[in-house]
Formats: C-alpha cells, structure tokens, sequence
C-alpha cells in the first residue's frame, strides 16, 4: 500500500457513509438515481426523436412524465411501439425495477428496525403530571394498583416505570399481576435509574411524583442513595417541586 487514494476508494467510502447514516438517507440517494435515469432518458428521446409510432417528437416534460411512469411501473411499456423508443424505456423500466425492488428492501428493514427499537424501550416519553417509578420490585404491582386507584378522578393520569429490566418483560408481568388499571397508563421504559443520562428517558421535569423502588441486592441502601443523587444532578430536575419517595 503507497498510501494513494483512488477515485474509487473515494467513491466507496462515499456509499459507506451513506449506508451509515439509516434508512431516510438511502431513500434520498434511489430518488436522485431514479430522476438521474429519467432525466437521461427524456434528454434522450428529446434529442434522438424517439417516439411511439404515428407521434412526433417529444418534449423534454413529456418524455420525463412517460419514463417516470414506465419506471414506476413495468406493465406500462408494454404498448410502446418503435424499436428506438423501446429500447431507451426498457432502460428506464429495468432501472425502475431496481429502484423499486430496493427501496422495497429499504423500508422493510427500517420498519423492522424501528419495531425493534420501541420494543427495546429506550425512546422518551412525552407525558405531564405523571408518576415516575424508578427501579423494579415485587412492590411495583402494589403501587401501581394503588396509584390507578388514587388516580380515579384525574385526568389523563400516567405511570412511567424506567427500570433494567426488558420493557416488554415489564409490561406483561404488570398485565398479568395488576390487570386492569382503570383510567390510568402504565408506561415502561428500560433504564438505568443510577444513570443521570438515561433519567432523561421518564422525563422528569414534568413529573407530578417520583417514587424510588429498592432494588433487590444485598446494596440496597446504596443503590437507593445513588439513584436519589442521580435524580439531585439531573439538570432536567434540579429545582423542579417533585418529589422523591422511597419503597
């Protein structure tokens, strides 16, 4: 290796980034091909004077509008007549079929890949008024059917639980040992409530009430005291009238 950078490996490593950066920037790169091989296309048919038989020539917005259409569809070439204008639309529908294909390819995998990251339970939520339990115990099913009994004349009222465990883990045990919780949400969030950063997730600025659950762990005390210092530093927290209760 003599250290030179080639157009190519320029070029590569262009389309890396790309492929980095998720699905809305693939979905940005197969629109500009598609109107890159339209465009060539009708600049084609425009300047050749390829058309249908019986048609003259044409314009550059119509021949643009028809390869558009045959590259959305492949059925539509199929009454195209003169070998001419054949030929260039059977470029624009087979680079139709390649975009299409992939942006199909594209979006099913985003959407399995949003899917997997609400089930993963790190997005924040957007509540008001509501009650943050932090940490997950035996107690937690306690609570919560106190609160939902307490929160029978509220408005909206909302439970958030950020705890280390799975969220969906939490939502079906909190289904399955409470049931029915009447008016009020419960809401799960997988967290580490020690983590000052990850607190963001519950959204504690617009709490009503904080409640600190006491892990199960020989350190109990100490994980309380860090999860307290951690609510304490957060910026989000800090003055806030919320209050922190201790389970």
């Amino acid at each position: 290796m003599n250290g030179q950078v080639r157009w190519s490996d320029r070029v590569r490593y262009a389309v890396d980034n790309t492929f980095s950066r998720g699905t809305a920037a693939l979905i940005v790169w197969l629109a500009g091909l598609s109107l890159i091989v339209v465009l060539l296309a009708a600049l084609l048919l425009s300047l050749t004077g390829a058309a249908q038989e019986g048609e003259g020539r044409l314009s550059l917005v119509e021949a643009a509008w028809r390869g558009l259409m045959r590259a959305l569809d492949a059925g539509t070439m199929g009454g195209d007549t003169g070998w001419g204008f054949r030929l260039i639309m059977l470029a624009v529908t087979l680079g139709g079929v390649f975009v299409i294909s992939t942006l199909i390819g594209i979006l099913t995998s985003g959407v399995e890949g949003k899917l997997e990251e609400l089930r993963k339970g790190r997005s924040r939520v957007i509540e008001s008024g509501h009650t943050v339990i932090l940490g997950w115990n035996e107690q937690v099913f306690t609570i919560i059917s106190e609160l939902a009994i307490a929160n029978e004349n509220q408005r909206r009222p909302c439970i958030v639980i950020l705890g280390d465990h799975d969220k969906v883990d939490m939502q079906d045990q909190v289904r399955q040992k409470v049931g029915d919780t009447g008016r009020t949400r419960v809401v799960c969030r997988t967290g580490s409530p020690i983590e000052t950063a990850e607190l963001s997730i519950a959204l504690l600025n617009t709490a009503r009430s904080i409640i600190v659950l006491s892990p199960d762990s020989e350190d109990a005390d100490c994980e309380v005291i860090k999860i307290i210092l951690a609510i304490t530093n957060h910026p989000a927290a800090a003055g806030n009238p919320t209050t922190s209760s201790l389970s």
